[in-house]
């Protein structure tokens, strides 16, 4: 106690330099910041899969109205807005994985 030459590492308690903030070791950083990583890509996923769904959905509502109608035309503008959203969250997602080393499903 008193001595300012040791730190420990919040989260394995292994020693390491003296810091006056808060102190996490090298192997501990990696891991929460593959944690991080692995949780970012997951959601990406979760996100891609929903936006399919919501494409799904708004297709089958425009199947059953009439090509020339306004509420067709206000879902045709709303189907076009999510598709640009999967291909941009499946863009990222490509991207993101494969800086990470991360296998995904190609569907």
């Amino acid at each position: 106690m008193g001595m300012y030459d040791e730190s420990w590492c919040s989260s394995c308690g292994c020693s390491q330099p003296y810091s006056p903030d808060e102190v996490t070791c090298g192997a501990c950083a990696t891991e929460q910041s593959d944690m991080q990583s692995n949780k970012l890509i997951e959601y990406m996923k979760i996100h891609q899969i929903s936006l399919q769904q919501d494409l799904e959905k708004l297709s089958e509502q425009m199947d059953a109205l009439d090509p020339n109608c306004k509420d067709y035309a206000y879902l045709d503008i709303e189907y076009n807005w999510v598709s640009g959203q999967l291909t941009a969250t499946h863009h990222l997602l490509s991207v993101g994985s494969d800086i990470l080393g991360i296998q995904t499903e190609e569907k």
